[in-house]
């Protein structure tokens, strides 16, 4: 009799552990495409589904008026006005649009908007603009500025979103 320990014995327990490794490892992988093909399947499925259907059966998304608008403009940076040094300020501004106004006329004189945007922030110096009253008074100074720019179009806010001061 052969001893349970004997390098034959051994062997033959190495083998069969690694032939179950190998069929549990090509079980999982075959599980696993399987279940990739029938999502891709299902997926195309949906797809045909509603590129089929006739436009009459589609849900209409209904249209709501604006009740206001955001539009974002480019970042702007600019040198503060002072003889203290150099102060920069980096700001981001969005802009919010009254009632049903439509953000056309905005996108379109995004140039002199930005340019106004420009000049109004350089007349201004650290000092008047560090506190929250002074960013007040910098917000309605640009509305008030922008609306004697635009013809239809009327600024309800301006956010800042962004402020670094350096």
């Amino acid at each position: 009799m052969e001893d349970a320990n004997s390098p034959k014995t051994n062997s033959k327990s190495v083998a069969v552990l690694i032939l179950l490794g190998v069929i549990n490892m090509a079980v999982v992988v075959g599980a696993g495409l399987m279940i990739q093909k029938a999502k891709k399947k299902e997926a195309a499925e949906a797809l045909a589904t509603e590129t089929a259907k006739p436009k009459s059966e589609a849900t209409p998304i209904p249209e709501k008026p604006y009740v206001s608008k955001i539009v974002p403009v480019e970042t702007v940076i600019i040198n503060l006005l002072g003889n203290t040094g150099r102060r920069i300020v980096k700001i981001n501004i969005d802009l919010e649009l009254e009632g049903n106004t439509a953000p056309q006329e905005i996108i379109a004189k995004k140039v002199q908007i930005r340019d106004r945007l420009i000049v109004t922030l350089s007349d201004q110096t650290y000092e008047q603009i560090q506190t929250k009253e002074g960013k007040e008074n910098l917000r309605e100074l640009m509305r008030d500025n922008l609306n004697g720019l635009l013809k239809e179009a009327k600024i309800k806010n301006v956010y800042f979103t962004d402020i670094i001061y350096n």
